[in-house]
């Protein structure tokens, strides 16, 4: 097994390393760097071919090359493989090797990863305060109850009066969301050009069935830019300037001079969605959304992104799998239900929509 350590994680290890003359398969092989969160040290970690992706604090560096191995069986325990398939994989592996990285777009998906971690690390502290708290716990959780409760509007069509002549842009929009051995889900859109980021992502949750149940953010010029939910309105500080509020940004200020961007939806699963952009056109009458096009089935949640919905697709595919029955039940009658334009539809007429902030 070969980890290509960034300079920042070389630096800390006292073992020898070097170039490999022959790596192994990118299967085998992973990225990896450290950084420090609150005085904590963290190390990440995401594989060469499937971009898994594995976070854990380092206490220490004695015995490092056990807790690497350790954190990778654990990551593949969760993600949905069993112990023998853990064991088998280690045992193809072969020792474990350091080295320095050697590709520069496998060290800028590390840092966007490392970036999404230091996030994640600054909210968790966030809440054991708020925990600690009992005030302050029971106001997080009305706060998040409210959250849910007005995240999707209330089923009832608008019945604001709008003129025929109004003129809405609209824009298309293609989303991708890449699974492996080439496997992609597909929803195309055509949304209106002045709604926020927010509306956005309630889209996105329909149109993929996902249950809006995990964090997620968007990430736009390649990263240099960041939208995602308030926290301040759950009690929760931020110090993230970079942050964008997705209520208060809207789809025009970006588009269409950016082509395509991306939207995260669960940071440990990790369901990544490429978005690009389309032709901006302009109708007649107010807006609304339109589901035009799509393929594939949304994994199930909290199944261990694209390598345990991998591994789930395997089981269920052979009865005779020890795990099938077990499998079968936990994934439910709708797994692989395919794409259904006409139900999409329907729940995205009740979407319901206010004039844009300058207007």
């Amino acid at each position: 097994m070969y980890i290509q350590c960034t300079k920042k994680l070389l630096a800390k290890l006292e073992q020898p390393y070097g170039v490999l003359p022959n790596p192994p398969e990118a299967f085998y092989c992973w990225h990896a760097s450290i950084f420090e969160q609150r005085d904590i040290l963290y190390m990440v970690m995401m594989n060469d071919l499937t971009g898994e992706e594995n976070f854990f604090e380092v206490e220490t560096f004695k015995d490092f090359n056990k807790k690497v191995l350790s954190e990778i069986r654990l990551g593949m325990r969760d993600a949905g493989a069993s112990a023998k398939e853990a064991s088998a994989y280690m045992k193809k592996a072969g020792p474990l090797t350091f080295g320095p990285t050697s590709d520069r777009s496998m060290v800028g998906e590390l840092g966007g990863f490392t970036k999404r971690m230091k996030k994640f690390v600054d909210m968790m502290e966030g809440f054991k305060e708020i925990l600690a708290d009992p005030q302050q716990r029971e106001e997080l959780f009305a706060a998040v109850d409210e959250m849910f409760e007005t995240m999707r509007p209330a089923p009832q069509k608008s019945k604001a009066v709008v003129g025929k002549d109004e003129i809405t842009p609209m824009v298309a929009l293609d989303v991708k969301l890449v699974l492996m051995g080439g496997k992609q889900v597909k929803r195309s859109f055509l949304v209106p050009l002045h709604i926020s980021f927010a509306t956005l992502h309630i889209i996105l949750q329909i149109g993929f069935g996902w249950y809006d149940s995990h964090l997620h953010e968007f990430s736009l010029k390649k990263d240099s830019v960041t939208i995602g939910m308030s926290l301040g309105d759950m009690g929760i500080e931020e110090d993230d300037d970079d942050m964008l509020d997705e209520e208060e940004t809207m789809l025009s200020d970006f588009i269409p001079s950016e082509r395509s961007f991306r939207y995260l939806y669960d940071f440990g699963d990790g369901w990544e969605h490429v978005i690009k952009v389309g032709k901006v056109t302009t109708v007649k009458g107010g807006p609304f959304v339109e589901c035009t096009g799509g393929e594939g089935s949304t994994p199930p949640e909290d199944c261990g992104g694209v390598v345990g919905y991998e591994n789930l697709c395997e089981i269920l595919g052979d009865p005779t799998h020890e795990e099938y029955d077990e499998m079968l039940e936990w994934a439910g009658d709708d797994f692989d239900a395919g794409f259904d334009k006409a139900f999409i539809n329907e729940e995205l007429k009740e979407l319901q929509f206010v004039p844009h902030p300058s207007s």
